[in-house]
């Protein structure tokens, strides 16, 4: 569909090295803070994606939502598995492509 807008989020690498992705069942609340991101990896992991093309919907200590067409998320990440870019690559642990919502 032209035009289309495709929301990738993202996992940012902790500081700690825990995986966020990895956790199960659940984050207790004491343990929030091992897993977020320095500033440092934020703000550059934010600053690549801009000059990537991307369009930043929201970031926080943990990760990022991005916005952009279809030909920049599959330029960027791939077409069928997503893959984390060279230029990302230590600054994000995971991409997932949120599915179109359903209005009704």
């Amino acid at each position: 569909m032209r035009g289309e807008v495709i929301l990738v989020d993202l996992v940012f690498r902790t500081v700690s090295g825990k995986s966020l992705c990895e956790k199960t069942p659940g984050i207790k609340s004491n343990e929030l803070e091992q897993y977020e991101a320095s500033e440092e990896t934020q703000k550059l992991a934010v600053k690549e994606l801009k000059r990537l093309g991307f369009r930043i919907v929201v970031s926080n200590s943990r990760g990022a939502t991005v916005s952009g067409s279809r030909n920049l998320v599959q330029k960027t990440f791939g077409r069928v598995e997503l893959k984390i870019p060279e230029s990302l690559v230590k600054y994000i642990e995971a991409a997932t492509i949120q599915p179109p919502g359903e209005f009704y």
